[in-house]
């Protein structure tokens, strides 16, 4: 799907460069991708400003499922040529792993996939279940870009938060953590010797946040930056 952008990329930088987003941008300009991230979270804004009901009392599928759908039938006013889709079947090594992707942002180019862009949405909590929600974005969201499980071709993907508290708690509690995760998340310490770039060098309007990390499977881009994005009610 994307590997010849990647070891394109690859053999004229070198190896040993240290890689980040670029070899994505060879595929989709930056102007591009800015509107495309700017489309979920304008998105986002307002759905919760609306009357339909669009609350942090609802599931996380719930909350995923409605910004997808409004995603997909909006996006012919931002200029956006191509589909949305959400709780997608992902494609696996696995025939027998269930899980879904949550949001999708996809282009097709003779007949296949291009260029997919995928957005992992978790609920944060900010009561007693705070500790139990800060578990399941690493566990369940995190985890799965690393080990290729999600987004296995691509060296970009979005974390989103989605939380009733407006402000920077959520990606500080976020933070906190890193430090604590498990080593298999591969986390690649930025220049300042922080887990984490803030703010990101791109989707910086968008982004709290972004991390680097390296993973090991031999049929994986090897490394992927995962942006983090709060999305409060």
């Amino acid at each position: 799907m994307r590997s010849d952008f990647w070891n394109m990329y690859r053999e004229r930088m070198g190896a040993s460069r240290k890689v980040d987003d670029d070899p994505w941008l060879l595929a989709l300009k930056p102007a591009d991708t800015e509107r495309i991230v700017a489309h979920v979270v304008t998105s986002f804004r307002k759905l919760a400003a609306s009357a339909s009901g669009y609350t942090f009392e609802l599931t996380e599928v719930e909350l995923t499922k409605k910004l997808g759908n409004r995603l997909h039938h909006t996006r012919a006013e931002q200029g956006i040529a191509g589909p949305w889709d959400c709780e997608v079947t992902k494609n696996s090594r696995s025939e027998d792993d269930p899980r879904r992707l949550d949001i999708r942002f996809y282009t097709v180019v003779d007949n296949r996939h291009e260029i997919e862009l995928i957005f992992e949405c978790k609920k944060m909590h900010a009561d007693q279940r705070a500790a139990r929600s800060l578990r399941a974005y690493f566990d369940e969201g995190v985890r799965r870009f690393v080990t290729g499980s999600y987004a296995p071709n691509e060296p970009i993907a979005f974390m989103i938060g989605f939380s009733n508290v407006p402000g920077p708690d959520i990606a500080t509690s976020l933070k906190r953590s890193m430090g604590k995760t498990d080593p298999a998340l591969g986390l690649t310490k930025y220049a300042d010797g922080k887990l984490w770039q803030e703010p990101p060098s791109r989707f910086a309007s968008y982004a709290s946040f972004a991390t680097c990390h390296q993973r090991t499977l031999p049929e994986v881009t090897p490394e992927i930056t995962l942006y983090h994005m709060q999305l409060a009610f």
